[in-house]
């Protein structure tokens, strides 16, 4: 006979209050007499003559990536996979916990696949067209035509148009003001150039970068229209609309300049060198840092990042993304004359602002360094740098800066020698870097690049990037499709213009 436990409940009533559900257990004399027949809840059992439940199979593998289910048609434990997404059906999953697919939505992108030289991380290994190789595109693109000097400003891919998008000042009449222009993927203009700052008063720069998750550039410049250089900021269309009237960022009673940007996934950081203190003569510029909202409106106060006597100059930032076991965090490198030279230092910020790791020398020659640039590779911050030599021409130094136990790797020449080399730029691609540069081997600067590891040992021979005339120096890299875009300065036409080129990537030499 099978009888299923929990039918007898007995309700208690005590006085004028309700006593709660008891179960009361039927009396038995065997097991038999207690089995309900079911097989997931567990074996019945009869205990001093009263049926007592038993306890279910435990289904738990361990496996996060499974259900623990019991199946009563077969009587037993089934542990399937757990559903996740794969939703460009390649046969591999979303990223996360039971995944590894780095790119759900491209079926060619996923663990195993071959590397090819797109900008992607094809394999899924967080490296980036690694042993893939760099040739130069024979030719460029002129943008600015005025009569006066033309100074770069910074240039990034949107990949939602496919095209470029780069800043440069030029001047409009008695003053310097801020353009963005896009340009096809071969570096053509698709447009005539935006004009960006509309005020009196010459304005610098732009840096700029693309934010996948808000689909828009975001800029920050320079600009003293009200009489003293100050930070503004904006956010652009991929076509270079701007979303909203220009933010003044500063307003300190003397100069910020030199601003550079970062998102962090939630909100934009902002760096810039700023002489509001005048600590010593004739000036006094620290670091500052402040953050901005999706929206292009400002977070709390500005944030003083460096405290000494000297000046600390020329920031540049690398967000560390998802680094464990800190979180997220940012490195800034700059120059600092506290030791009697200049100096490249290196700090780290938390997302608001904090210091993590107090001001370190990076460089360590009696001699000036000079135009540090830092980015993250995994593991450890990479900076390269402008360094004099003590024969007085200067070279491109790098270093490794290890996280979290912050010990310091090199310096490390990179380039130069007898040439003369200036303002290195570098690209990471998981454990390879390209690096670009100016020397002037042949009589004129020129832009060269090479690739290298992640300790600063070269992989590949020089790449000539400009082979002008005169003077290509002040390049800057910036990651696009199939290829690398190269915004420099040139003098080719007797007046300092700007150019755009790129290195084109070839696919890495797939081992058998």
């Amino acid at each position: 006979m099978l009888l299923r436990l929990g039918a007898w409940l007995l309700l208690c009533a005590c006085g004028a209050k309700t006593a709660p559900y008891i179960e009361e257990l039927p009396p038995c004399e065997s097991d038999a007499e207690c089995d309900d027949g079911v097989f997931c809840d567990g074996r019945e059992q009869c205990i001093e003559g009263r049926c007592r439940r038993g306890a279910p199979p435990d289904c738990a593998d361990m496996d996060p990536c499974t259900e623990d289910l019991c199946v009563e048609a077969t009587r037993a434990c089934d542990n399937p996979p757990v559903v996740v997404a794969d939703d460009d059906r390649d046969g591999y999953y979303v990223l996360g916990l039971c995944g590894d697919d780095c790119d759900d939505h491209d079926p060619q992108v996923h663990p195993g696949a071959d590397e090819v030289c797109n900008g992607k991380d094809d394999d899924c290994d967080l490296r980036i067209d690694e042993g893939a190789s760099y040739m130069p595109e024979i030719a460029d693109t002129r943008l600015t035509f005025s009569d006066a000097a033309s100074g770069r400003g910074d240039a990034a891919w949107s990949p939602l148009t496919e095209t470029w998008g780069v800043t440069y000042w030029d001047y409009t009449g008695s003053t310097s003001d801020v353009y963005f222009q896009q340009l096809a993927p071969n570096g053509v203009p698709v447009a005539e150039p935006e004009l960006l700052t509309l005020a009196p008063g010459d304005a610098w720069g732009a840096d700029i970068l693309w934010n996948e998750e808000e689909s828009q550039y975001a800029i920050v410049w320079q600009d003293r229209r009200d009489g003293v250089w100050e930070v503004y900021f904006n956010r652009l269309t991929a076509e270079g609309a701007k979303l909203a009237p220009d933010f003044r960022v500063t307003f300190a009673p003397h100069w910020s300049i030199n601003p550079t940007l970062v998102w962090t996934g939630n909100e934009y950081m902002i760096a810039w060198q700023d002489w509001r203190h005048e600590l010593t003569a004739p000036d006094n510029f620290e670091i500052y840092v402040t953050f901005m909202d999706r929206d292009g409106f400002e977070i709390g106060d500005d944030i003083r990042v460096t405290f000494d006597d000297a000046n600390s100059e020329a920031p540049d930032l690398a967000m560390a993304d998802g680094f464990e076991p800190h979180g997220s965090e940012i490195g800034i490198a700059f120059v600092d004359g506290r030791t009697g030279v200049e100096q490249v230092w290196f700090t780290v910020v938390s997302l608001t602002g904090d210091v993590l790791v107090p001001a370190m020398r990076v460089s360590t020659s009696r001699t000036d360094a000079y135009a540090p640039e830092v980015v993250w590779a995994g593991d450890a911050y990479l900076l390269a740098w402008q360094e004099q030599t003590e024969g007085g021409d200067f070279d491109i130094m790098g270093a490794r800066v290890a996280r979290p136990s912050n010990a310091i790797e090199g310096p490390f020449a990179v380039a130069g020698g007898e040439p003369w080399a200036r303002r290195p730029r570098i690209l990471h691609n998981g454990d390879e870097l390209l690096i670009a540069y100016s020397d002037d081997r042949r009589g004129v600067y020129d832009m060269y690049a090479a690739v290298y590891d992640g300790r600063f040992m070269r992989l590949s021979e020089d790449i000539m990037v400009t082979r002008g005339p005169r003077d290509s120096v002040y390049g800057t890299l910036a990651r696009g499709g199939t290829s690398v875009g190269v915004l420099f300065e040139d003098q080719r036409d007797g007046n300092w213009e700007v150019y755009f080129t790129r290195l084109l990537c070839a696919d890495p030499v797939l081992e058998p």
